[in-house]
């Protein structure tokens, strides 16, 4: 975590208690299907490959997003707690629809772009990839597609605002640098003293 917050490139985002996924626009990185994809960071036992959760969230993967193809964004599902999330997420496709005609439908809460229309992007600092990132949300035009805020000032009462809310913290970001580079968890601890014996 830098030493010092207030410095004027850093930015930061609420720590979502979702899962993370990333959104391939009109491809499949492993060509086994046309049109959206939507892969978990988990790799598969069954074939050593992300694993691929695009049916069960149809409102987010079955639309077109017409002259995005090529478009790779960074994010987390979320419903309305983990534990939803996950039942949602790790259930068979039909299941997880019926789950969220229950409940409500998840939201793709996304923070980064890796690749815009093909060319790779992740090399650029994070402010040129947040312009990319914001339009691409506005040409999307998915009320369950929504922008991660990203906060520039006083991330000090940024993060005691999200800890006294029930949150777990903000992630600190370098607006400088490229992709995945310096992001720094703030999350909120408690020391405990003990003896082990």
């Amino acid at each position: 975590l830098p030493e010092d917050l207030t410095k004027e490139y850093l930015v930061g985002e609420k720590k979502l208690d979702g899962s993370r996924y990333v959104l391939y626009l009109g491809c499949d990185p492993y060509g086994r299907q046309s049109g959206n994809t939507l892969l978990s960071r988990r790799i598969s036992v069954t074939d050593g490959k992300h694993v691929d959760r695009t049916a069960n969230v149809p409102h987010i993967t079955g639309l077109d997003y017409a002259d995005l193809e090529g478009t790779v964004i960074d994010g987390e599902i979320q419903s309305v707690d983990f534990l939803s999330t996950n039942s949602i997420m790790n259930s068979a496709p039909r299941l997880a629809i019926q789950k969220q005609e229950k409940i409500g439908p998840v939201n793709y809460y996304v923070w980064d772009v890796m690749f815009f229309r093909g060319k790779d992007i992740r090399g650029l600092e994070l402010s040129k990839r947040r312009k990319v990132l914001e339009a691409v949300v506005e040409r999307m035009q998915n009320g369950n597609i929504v922008l991660l805020e990203q906060v520039k000032v006083d991330l000090e009462g940024f993060f005691t605002k999200i800890v006294n809310a029930g949150g777990e913290g903000i992630i600190v970001k370098d607006l400088r640098m490229a992709y995945g580079i310096s992001w720094a968890k703030m999350k909120r601890s408690t020391d405990v003293s003990c003896i082990v014996s």
